[in-house]
């Protein structure tokens, strides 16, 4: 059985996922099991940023977050950029 039978096959092949489904693989530990080395990693970087950045709250931390986040996914080889308004920082 596939973790997401809604899913077409096409988004599932591109890795795209909407917010409840990002939620539920942060909650799946077999998921979680499944992941060693630098794909762990840049796992768990994704966690943390979510949790501390695209959350309710920002930690105060955030753009380290982001950082090791972007710096973890580089590592991997995926072509990552993320631009952010000035504006978007302060608030």
């Amino acid at each position: 059985m596939r973790k997401f039978p809604r899913l077409s096959e096409a988004k599932l092949k591109e890795v795209i996922f909407i917010g409840p489904q990002i939620r539920d693989l942060i909650k799946d530990e077999y998921f979680n099991m499944l992941l060693q080395g630098d794909k762990k990693v840049a796992w768990d970087s994704f966690k943390f940023a979510v949790k501390g950045f695209l959350g309710n709250r920002r930690a105060q931390n955030y753009e380290e977050l982001v950082n090791n986040l972007l710096h973890n996914y580089q590592k991997l080889g995926c072509n990552v950029s993320l631009k952010m308004g000035v504006e978007v920082l302060k608030n």
